[in-house]
């Protein structure tokens, strides 16, 4: 999923909700920390999410700051699972809280 799209799909959710990504091997869900961009070798633009395991999460109106960048637009959204790249497809909700995955 491309940023445009990701941000595309957050257009009608609440902007206090908290993100989060859902730990797909079960267990608690990780906090967003930071982001990088990188291209591949097949020129395939990369905006990589790091995590974190407590502290503050992000809100929703934070990571749109972070990311609502033109330039970011084309990139592919990843997040930094076990020192690999582990592309996002989607989200859910779950109260007041948006579970990338």
């Amino acid at each position: 999923m491309r940023v445009l799209d990701l941000l595309m799909l957050f257009g009608d959710l609440p902007k206090n909700d908290i993100i989060q990504f859902e730990n797909p091997l079960g267990g608690d869900n990780y906090n967003l920390a930071d982001f990088e961009t990188t291209e591949t070798p097949e020129e395939e633009l990369q905006l990589i999410l790091r995590l974190k395991q407590g502290g503050h999460p992000l809100h929703l109106w934070e990571l749109r700051l972070l990311i609502q960048k033109r330039i970011y637009y084309q990139h592919y959204v990843f997040v930094e699972l076990d020192k690999h790249p582990y592309p996002i497809f989607g989200y859910r909700q779950d109260g007041q809280t948006i579970l990338l995955g």
